[in-house]
């Protein structure tokens, strides 16, 4: 692996820079959108933390881990910088069930260690598809799992951000002041 967990050793502005040079440098067309290997994700995960804080850098690890297994858009988990067709994904949008697939409360305070499977719909897309839905499971994997990522996010926008609500989109974040 490209970075062993707690080896801090390697800076990882350098490592993350390295693995860009390298898709630029493989990269057939200028406008083509880089990859993201699950060793650049893991990369990232080890800045992170685990804990539900108001942290703007923890929250986007969450969504770019949970958008990967989802194989998002930028747009579908972000806020675009100009309004698309793509409407970003929200509260109301994703849902989290157990192992009897039994749908979990959002505000649940163990939702992070119960829930297994994650389910989440795509509103409008580019593509013309509306209220698409796709659904991924725990992967058993301790730093890539879509249903651990995504549940973070969810949690830390109910907590954080005032009136959160069905509608708030999934990106949203209540800066530190």
């Amino acid at each position: 692996p490209i970075h062993e967990q707690g080896d801090r050793s390697r800076p990882m502005v350098s490592t993350i820079e390295d693995m860009l040079k390298g898709m630029e440098n493989t990269s057939p067309s200028k406008k083509s959108q880089k990859a993201i290997t699950p060793e650049f994700l893991r990369c990232m995960i080890c800045d992170s933390s685990t804990e539900i804080e108001n942290e703007a850098s923890d929250h986007a690890i969450d969504l770019i881990c949970g958008g990967f297994f989802f194989a998002m858009r930028s747009c579908e988990f972000s806020k675009a910088p100009r309004e698309g067709k793509t409407k970003p994904i929200t509260l109301g949008g994703v849902v989290f069930f157990d192992k009897r697939r039994k749908a979990l409360d959002q505000d649940h305070p163990d939702l992070i260690a119960i829930a297994f499977y994650v389910w989440v719909k795509f509103e409008d897309q580019k593509n013309g598809e509306k209220d698409e839905s796709r659904t991924q499971r725990r992967s058993g994997d301790p730093d890539l799992c879509p249903v651990v990522h995504l549940a973070r996010a969810v949690k830390r926008v109910r907590k954080f951000v005032p009136d959160a609500n069905e509608k708030t989109p999934l990106c949203t974040i209540s800066i530190k002041g």
